[in-house]
């Protein structure tokens, strides 16, 4: 009864009818039909359902509850979904769709697993049958693609969702010969593209070169750009170099970037400062996931042309090989970053350590070098910046050690120091999954 009341109460102004005394009662009622009626109104179960988006279980069974619930389970139940290639799976999609054609709308991001086969031929026409229906997707991602399946890549393009404003390139095996530049460029309202360490790519620097500039290639400037950049594997470099060899072509308002370099073992660095370099005013948003002994000195970049950049959001590894006796460019590649931003236009930062517990004395020399940091340069513009412990938790004397030094802070500008198990506040997967 107090939960109903405080929830009708509390979300009164946002419901399109007026409320009645007797939904404030707990028990149901019966209609004149004998059909069980809930006691509150729809919106608010819908508020619940909207609540509980990531339980899967639950919303199953409120989809099964009654007719007027159906609707918004689905929308969660089939906002994400995976479909696979196989032949039975295609077959089941296809005969679900039929029987619910409804479900089709629901879908909001696509995941397309093509199961490693060596050919896309066989697939492509039940594939495109059912990417007809789906009008509503956002996010498309294609993995387990072959190398041999990478040559045909110019099948799909007139297969996949045209819809797709955002595509992520997951674990697929590219050959110089596959046409994944003319792929890229076949989704008309692109506007996002995520680019993960497990694209594994044979293309060199001139292969991407001879596909054309990119304002012939991409129907519209790229807003979004996810990298996830590993030691093992530098073509996404190239990658890079493609997008911003002609750099009106971006557009860009969020750049992430997951660097799994250390130390000054960057792969060609030329290529990625050329990225941070050319990026347009427009930058609202940089998320970086480095390692912490990752040397950015090294890398030849500024953001100062960044004009507009308010958010910073960075993850830090606390893992690599440096020592106390390193210089503080490279224990704290942030405090080199700060050096390099527009710092009047910053207002939020969002830091997160990873596992700051494991070395607490390295810590502690990481912690004095960003509060000398953000002593030394003006940061006149900055509203709130929130200091997140993830993994495993400093101990004691270095949690009150870190909570003293970072307190000094709090006279100049609105902190706030969490600990968690698992960090959830960076929008990107790439992020969550450094």
């Amino acid at each position: 009864m107090d939960f109903a009341y405080a929830l009708v109460t509390s979300l009164q102004h946002r419901l399109s009818r007026p409320l009645h005394p007797h939904w404030f009662s707990c028990a149901g009622q019966k209609s004149t039909a004998g059909h069980f009626c809930p006691s509150l109104p729809l919106e608010l179960w819908e508020l619940v359902m909207d609540y509980n988006g990531d339980d899967l279980v639950s919303l199953r069974a409120c989809s099964l509850t009654c007719h007027a619930w159906v609707a918004r389970a689905r929308t969660h139940l089939f906002r994400r979904t995976r479909i696979s290639t196989s032949s039975p799976d295609l077959q089941s999609t296809t005969s679900l769709l039929t029987a619910s054609p409804a479900i089709a709308a629901c879908i909001r991001h696509l995941t397309i697993d093509f199961g490693g086969a060596d050919t896309l031929a066989d697939i492509c026409a039940p594939l495109k049958r059912i990417c007809e229906r789906f009008q509503s997707v956002q996010t498309l991602k294609l993995t387990r693609i072959s190398m041999y399946a990478s040559l045909e890549l110019s099948l799909l393009r007139t297969v996949l969702p045209k819809c797709t404003t955002h595509l992520e390139l997951g674990k697929i095996a590219v050959t110089p010969q596959s046409p994944l530049p003319e792929l890229i460029s076949s989704f008309p309202v692109l506007r996002g593209l995520s680019l993960g360490d497990s694209l594994v790519s044979m293309h060199d620097t001139a292969t991407w070169g001879a596909v054309g500039p990119v304002s012939a290639r991409l129907r519209a400037p790229l807003r979004t750009l996810h990298l996830s950049l590993a030691f093992t594997n530098p073509s996404i470099l190239n990658y890079v170099q493609w997008l911003v060899s002609v750099p009106n072509a971006l557009d860009l308002r969020t750049l992430s970037v997951a660097f799994d370099y250390s130390g000054t073992r960057i792969n060609a660095p030329a290529l990625l400062g050329l990225l941070l370099e050319n990026l347009c005013p427009p930058l609202d948003t940089l998320e970086l996931a480095m390692t912490r002994d990752t040397d950015l000195s090294v890398m030849p970049f500024t953001l100062e042309r960044a004009t507009r950049l308010a958010n910073l959001r960075l993850l830090v590894r606390l893992s690599g090989s440096w020592t106390q006796d390193s210089p503080s460019h490279v224990r704290n590649w942030v405090a080199t970053l700060l050096s390099r931003v527009h710092l009047p236009s910053i207002r939020t930062i969002h830091l997160a350590v990873e596992d700051p517990g494991e070395e607490s004395y390295l810590f502690l020399d990481w912690v004095d070098d960003l509060v000398d940091a953000f002593s030394r340069y003006d940061l006149s513009g900055l509203i709130h910046i929130t200091f997140e412990c993830v993994g495993s938790p400093p101990e004691t004397h270095a949690k009150e050690f870190m909570e003293r030094r970072l307190g000094s802070l709090q006279s100049k500008y609105q902190f706030e120091i969490t600990t968690v198990k698992t960090s959830a506040a960076f929008g990107s997967e790439l992020m969550r999954t450094f």
